[in-house]
């Protein structure tokens, strides 16, 4: 119960309010199901929810009760189907996803179909949407973030680390998908976000024993939110959300035993976002000593990065003045403030974020881990571990957005703290039998 109130969205209007309550009620009609002692549990979450929906505006109670009576509808039209076919709840749970992100973004929209202005804008989202009308002129992506950066009149000078230069993978896609309409960045972005929260479920029901599979349905749901903060907000260019995409799906061909393709989407992380290196390097790591079969998926992406960033840094020499400071990495003094403004960023899309929510999810699927602790579940410890190296690298707290690291990863694996397969204890104590035989 617990899980599905820390998914519920914070909603932003009516109609808002309606869809996000409708999805709510169905996940928990579907997961508590009906009975004497399960209808107590109904009836709290519910209760808990609609008072959360009163706090935040009294007007949306006729759309609360509404869209309860919609979700009982739908959890009754697809009880039936969707054990046949359980594809049909990950399709509900897109659609709500597709729903929420168009009422939410038409400034977004409108946003990326003009071209910011020399001097007239200040953030790094506009200095990359600069850059890709820039590129759509004919210029290339190092000349095109150069004059970007040059023309905007809170920076005027090009950054002369490396680190500061975002890879141009993601820019080229951008150019390629509009030719004719800028705003298709918008479209292909709900196409990932469709995507991943599909691959999310899919992993999920991988993960989980037959008797919890049900609870897949909640790696997606938790996760729409936070998407749909992304599909309403100018942090949409932000290079990291078009990596966690091919990460997700690495991760799924890493379970299904598809190494190829998992080292394909691996290496087109690392050129999309070249920091998603940390937890490959860390399973890279963990597969060194214990399974070195698979090391070949972790190490290909590792040889990627290392060629990119080189390859790169011959392009960024190109348009500096100085290379004394090209590699420097980015390191700070700032402690721990980087990782609670990443546990911050875009929680307040979430109607109960004041409970530190995503904290909370770190904390469940880290109980997650030890309940179902397997090879299979080593990917979770890499994403748990991420925000350590938030202490040292990163330049301020305005580095928020790096929550799109590791938050989506951990939201995924949250639901595992449901589940109770074979835990770290159960393996120890097995261990312990074996080796503690009688002479």
């Amino acid at each position: 119960m617990l899980l599905i109130l820390l998914g519920l969205k914070n909603p932003s209007g009516n109609l808002d309010a309606l869809i996000s309550f409708t999805l709510f009620s169905y996940i928990v009609f579907t997961l508590l199901k009906t009975g004497s002692r399960k209808n107590i549990f109904i009836a709290i979450a519910l209760g808990l929810a609609i008072t959360a929906y009163l706090f935040k505006n009294l007007s949306l109670m006729p759309y609360v009760m509404l869209a309860i009576g919609f979700g009982w509808f739908t959890y009754l039209w697809l009880r039936k189907i969707s054990k046949k076919r359980p594809i049909f709840k990950i399709i509900l749970i897109i659609i709500s996803f597709f729903l929420l992100s168009l009422i939410n973004s038409p400034g977004l929209r409108n946003y990326l179909s003009i071209s910011p202005q020399p001097g007239t804008y200040r953030t790094d989202m506009d200095d990359f949407l600069r850059t890709h009308y820039l590129m759509k002129q004919g210029l290339n992506y190092y000349q095109s973030y150069k004059l970007a950066i040059n023309q905007n009149p809170f920076k005027s000078s090009v950054p002369e680390n490396i680190w500061s230069w975002r890879l141009p993978t993601v820019f080229y896609l951008w150019k390629f998908v509009s030719i004719n309409q800028s705003h298709n960045i918008y479209y292909l972005f709900l196409i990932f976000s469709g995507l991943t929260l599909y691959l999310s479920y899919k992993i999920l029901t991988l993960l989980l024993p037959i008797k919890d599979k049900d609870y897949a349905i909640l790696a997606p749901f938790l996760i729409i939110p936070y998407f749909v903060f992304a599909s309403r907000d100018t942090t949409i260019l932000q290079t990291e959300w078009w990596a966690v995409f091919p990460m997700i799906a690495a991760l799924y061909f890493d379970l299904k035993n598809k190494p190829w393709l998992a080292a394909l989407m691996y290496s087109l992380t690392v050129i999309t976002r070249e920091l998603f290196i940390i937890p490959i390097a860390i399973l890279a790591l963990v597969n060194l000593i214990s399974n070195r079969k698979k090391l070949k998926i972790y190490v290909i992406p590792i040889f990627i990065f290392i060629f990119a960033v080189v390859l790169h840094s011959q392009f960024v020499i190109q348009y500096i003045s100085s290379t004394d400071s090209l590699v420097a990495p980015r390191i700070h003094q700032l402690g721990g403030k980087i990782i609670l403004a990443t546990l911050a960023f875009g929680s307040w899309e979430y109607i109960f974020f004041r409970f530190r929510i995503f904290v909370l999810a770190h904390l469940l699927a880290l109980l997650g881990v030890i309940n179902n602790f397997s090879k299979n579940i080593f990917w979770v410890i890499s994403f748990l571990s991420f925000p350590l190296s938030f202490l040292i690298i990163g330049s301020s707290t305005y580095n928020d957005y790096w929550g799109i690291f590791y938050v989506p990863f951990i939201l995924m694996a949250a639901p595992l703290a449901l589940s109770h397969g074979t835990s770290i204890t159960k393996l120890y104590q097995k261990k312990k039998s074996i080796t503690n035989y009688p002479d």
